[in-house]
């Protein structure tokens, strides 16, 4: 089983707090068997905790509709908009029945007090509401579910009637009358409507189900019911939903009966599953959604739970809240069902607000600070990690000194500076050199020597009373060079290389003269490439050190295009590839990759998808993608389809 380990860094009400994740390239079987509900609520910004609708723009933003004001999503903060009983260009309702973003990129919203159609460039609505005077006037202004088919055609559904607008530029409202001695389509109330994969528009009216198709031109309308079994044969079943999977069936949900499947040869419903089905058992009768995923899986939204069926086998799988884990659902009377371009499920809920399952969710195992002793961490505030031993990993906490990992039992080991073991409980950098020995570098408490089998060997401290010693005590990064001399770079106090063999100390200070003048204080990050060029990040900027230069530079290398790196970027990483590019992090203006080989020079920033222009840290996985750590989440980056995944 392949693993490797991230460093990431969430922003929680103003506090950084690490965690160490797992990532399990082996993970097909984890997925199947175990769903992670990620959750938004009111605490994050959403308007209510009854979400009825979703929708996606074509710039990505996702709009939910609750039953107190439509938001708009931008996989950080809510954007609310609710009715002003001052302003006609407001949505007209605060109870969001219904939404779509059309073809043309039109986002229509549907309420209990009329149709809306949003202008994103005023950022304000327009409204289309019945008007007794108006013919071409929308019939009811209680919608119930817009839909667009092939033609570019929209039809909306009503409390009492069925409109099509033809022509989104000029909205005038069509009305369709089908009616025989049963229905009328023009006073009935519609709850969904359907284009299948051979063009028949199928129509859900409260006890009918209509399809109606072309021939030649000519209008032809068939009508379905789902007949209670009692004697009185006008004793039908509420039709709520209507779905058509990858196999080109047609399904749907009932409000009573559970749910249906279309027998094509016989033209007619024939029940599939339900609570009393001896082998396909649903939680609750009421199916308010059915949404294919195109991924050989049907997906219902029940009264009491979300339920999935594999259509290659018709197994049901029942996800239901349970008190006792996070991740479960978090209510069960489900109202909505979205799949997003990524491919990643939106739930809407009667009352725990949306939860969202992402097809890309990689499982992580995360271990914190809760749980029983030797199982948790010292602290959550975690700042370095190394494999010191194969399956034996060391932790750096700030606040918890160190933690050994055996991954082997899942153990953890804790070493506190209350023992006298290490000099400080504030550890920023751990780093294994060449030869298996570990050195520790901490805030105020100078750095510190282990060997291979993590017994102490030196502690280095400034004392103020001597030249040949560390410059100061609160270390920031760690690095050997290939002449094996460690270089120290430290919290407001330049940088120290460390030649081992001498046991000597050299200080680069912007107070230095000569060789050893540095203009940078703060020295985040170090690397040396094969070139053995060293890479300095600092406060102040990108810095140099040529093989056989006596010493650092601004790095001002002007690439094929003419562009140099930006002079005074405050940098919080640096990092090599597999294909020895340098990626450099920056705390503001996100993320830079030095391409050598083909002497150029890109920025990706949250134009590009990044969650945020805080960069925390970088390193690739074994199959070649870039997992990035910032102020506001964690993202992949493919970079041969310079595609980022938050």
């Amino acid at each position: 089983m392949k693993f490797f380990i991230l460093k990431l860094l969430l922003r929680i009400k103003g506090l950084a707090i690490f965690a160490f994740l797992y990532l399990n390239f082996c993970f097909s079987n984890l997925i199947a068997q175990n769903l992670v509900f990620n959750k938004l609520n009111i605490q994050e910004g959403l308007s209510q905790r009854s979400v009825l609708c979703f929708a996606q723009d074509l710039q990505g933003f996702i709009w939910i509709g609750t039953g107190s004001g439509l938001n708009r999503y931008d996989s950080k903060t809510f954007r609310i908009y609710k009715n002003s009983p001052a302003s006609v260009n407001s949505i007209s309702g605060n109870y969001i029945s219904s939404i779509l973003c059309d073809s043309k990129n039109n986002l229509w919203i549907g309420t209990l007090t009329g149709l809306n159609k949003y202008i994103p460039g005023k950022d304000e609505f327009v409204r289309y509401v019945h008007k007794k005077e108006d013919k071409e006037s929308i019939n009811n202004d209680f919608i119930k579910c817009i839909y667009e088919d092939k033609k570019g055609r929209i039809w909306i559904g009503t409390s009492s009637g069925l409109n099509i607008i033809e022509n989104s530029r000029k909205v005038t409202f069509s009305k369709l009358f089908l009616k025989n001695q049963d229905f009328d389509l023009s006073t009935d109330e519609i709850n969904t409507i359907k284009e299948d994969s051979k063009g028949n528009i199928w129509v859900c009216s409260r006890k009918y189900l209509i399809r109606i198709s072309m021939n030649f031109g000519e209008m032809i309308f068939k009508s379905f019911r789902i007949v209670k079994p009692t004697e009185n044969i006008n004793n039908l079943y509420t039709i709520t939903s209507i779905e058509e999977d990858e196999n080109k069936e047609i399904w749907i949900g009932t409000k009573e009966a559970g749910l249906y499947k279309y027998d094509e040869l016989n033209e007619r419903f024939i029940p599939f599953a339900n609570t009393n089905d001896q082998n396909n058992v649903l939680p609750h009768n009421y199916i308010r959604k059915i949404k294919s995923d195109g991924n050989g899986k049907l997906w219902l939204g029940t009264q009491d739970g979300l339920v999935s069926i594999i259509l290659k086998t018709k197994k049901l799988n029942i996800y239901q809240n349970e008190p006792e884990n996070s991740k479960s659902i978090s209510q069960n009377s489900i109202y909505d069902i979205f799949f997003d371009k990524d491919g990643n499920s939106w739930i809407g809920t009667y009352y725990g607000g949306v939860n969202i399952v992402y097809a890309k969710n990689t499982p992580f195992h995360v271990i914190e600070a809760k749980g029983e002793k030797g199982k948790k961490l010292s602290n959550n505030v975690i700042s370095s990690i190394i494999e010191y031993k194969k399956n034996n990993f060391l932790i750096a906490t700030e606040g918890g000194g160190l933690n050994y990992l055996n991954r082997s039992n899942e153990q953890i080991q804790y070493q506190k500076a209350n023992n006298g073991s290490i000099s400080s409980n504030l550890i920023k950098r751990i780093y294994k050199d060449r030869e298996g020995n570990i050195w520790v570098g901490t805030h105020d408490g100078g750095l510190m020597l282990f060997n291979k089998d993590i017994k102490p060997i030196r502690q280095f401290i400034n004392h103020g009373s001597s030249e040949n010693q560390i410059c100061c005590n609160s270390i920031l990064d760690i690095m050997e060079d290939k002449t094996g001399n460690i270089w120290i770079g430290t919290e407001g106090n330049g940088l120290n290389l460390y030649e081992k063999k001498s046991n000597h100390f050299t200080h680069f200070h912007p107070d230095s003269i000569g060789e050893f003048k540095l203009n940078a204080l703060y020295i985040r990050s170090l690397i040396q490439d094969d070139t053995q060029t060293i890479w300095l990040g600092a406060e102040t900027g990108l810095f140099i050190k040529k093989y056989n230069a006596k010493g650092f530079e601004k790095y001002n290398h002007i690439f094929a295009d003419g562009t140099k790196f930006p002079n005074n970027t405050d940098i919080s990483y640096i990092y090599k590839d597999s294909k020895k590019q340098i990626w450099v992090c920056t705390l503001s203006e996100g993320i830079y990759l030095i391409k050598p080989k083909e002497d150029q020079l890109l920025n990706f920033n949250t134009k590009n998808g990044i969650p945020s222009n805080e960069i925390k840290g970088v390193i690739e996985d074994k199959v070649g993608n870039i997992w990035i750590t910032t102020a506001n989440g964690l993202c992949k980056f493919e970079e041969p389809k310079k595609i980022f995944t938050s």
